[in-house]
């Protein structure tokens, strides 16, 4: 390689340097964040908090609108683009605006804790568990139940102890409850309904 390639190189390697630690990518990437909030804001009214959470904040891409029978729907960058291209350009203009003095230590702190903030978003995002324990008064519980997931649980008494078979919608499907007397059978499955009685058998 030649000293003229080598500068090439190098003048592309210090322009993308250059654009990921931008301030005018920062505020860019805030307006984007803040557009993306009001519209998320608005379309809880007719998709409610928890499915707009997971369109528009926990997945790389999204459209406004939600409904996909809408004539003209608008490709946006969603939460974890937005937070990604965050935590690179905070990353980046720390290392090529600001020098590790003692006057800058507060400066130091604030990216430290943006850092930790967008980081902590991400890992919460995507390994987090939601459940919660409902003990009423007088009773006992040894389980927690996620309000908004399914499953089907075959529950097998007995006098000394009872046996919890339970299927997740995730894998929902024709299947022998091995360790009960049941098997289970999947014609459809409707999320917005509830279980009921029944006398027929086979």
């Amino acid at each position: 390689m030649n000293s003229e390639e080598h500068q090439k190189k190098a003048d592309s390697g210090r322009r993308l340097v250059d654009t990921l630690a931008s301030l005018k990518l920062t505020v860019l990437l805030l307006i984007l964040s803040m557009i993306l909030i009001l519209l998320g804001t608005l379309e809880q009214v007719h998709w409610g908090i928890w499915h707009v959470q997971k369109v528009y904040f926990s997945s790389w891409l999204c459209f406004y609108p939600m409904d996909p029978t809408a004539p003209l729907r608008i490709p946006l960058p969603a939460g974890f683009t937005l937070g990604a291209l965050l935590i690179i350009n905070l990353a980046f203009a720390h290392v090529r605006h600001f020098k590790a003095t003692a006057a800058k230590v507060g400066n130091l702190m604030i990216h430290a804790g943006l850092l930790l903030l967008l980081g902590g978003g991400f890992v919460t995002a995507i390994y987090q568990e939601e459940s919660a324990m409902i003990i009423p008064e007088g009773e006992q519980r040894n389980y927690s139940e996620a309000f908004r997931e399914f499953e089907i649980a075959l529950v097998q008494k007995s006098a000394t102890a009872e046996t919890v078979v339970a299927i997740p919608d995730s894998i929902l499907r024709d299947i022998a409850a091995k360790k009960t007397p049941a098997d289970v059978e999947l014609p459809a499955l409707l999320t917005r309904s509830s279980s009921r009685p029944t006398t027929r058998t086979r």
